[in-house]
């Protein structure tokens, strides 16, 4: 699989290295691709992106997905980040990520 997403941003296309998304975020249409540097606002679905991601991303919440790579630490209400971000867990979404967790340690 393709080491970069490539999604359409300020009216042209921008290449993103997977490894630098820390997380995203939905904003009515649109989602917020962020990265330890950068936010990339691109009109999307949670769905929509999550389906063109590799499985180390996961979504904890109806309205965040996060890299599993860049976890510091999870339990069933948060998700914590580099730089001390909080990231909720969706009653929902706890079973999947404790699971996904498990099997990648």
């Amino acid at each position: 699989m393709s080491k970069t997403i490539t999604v359409r941003a300020d009216f042209r296309d921008t290449i993103i290295n997977l490894s630098e998304i820390t997380r995203i975020e939905a904003l009515a249409d649109y989602v917020i691709i962020r990265t330890k540097t950068d936010k990339i606002v691109t009109v999307s679905t949670m769905k929509g992106i999550l389906s063109r991601l590799p499985e180390k991303f996961i979504r904890t919440h109806r309205s965040h997905i996060v890299n599993s790579a860049k976890i510091k630490s999870a339990n069933y209400k948060a998700v914590i980040l580099p730089g001390k971000v909080v990231v909720p867990v969706g009653r929902a979404f706890w079973k999947e990520l404790r699971d996904k967790l498990r099997t990648a340690a």
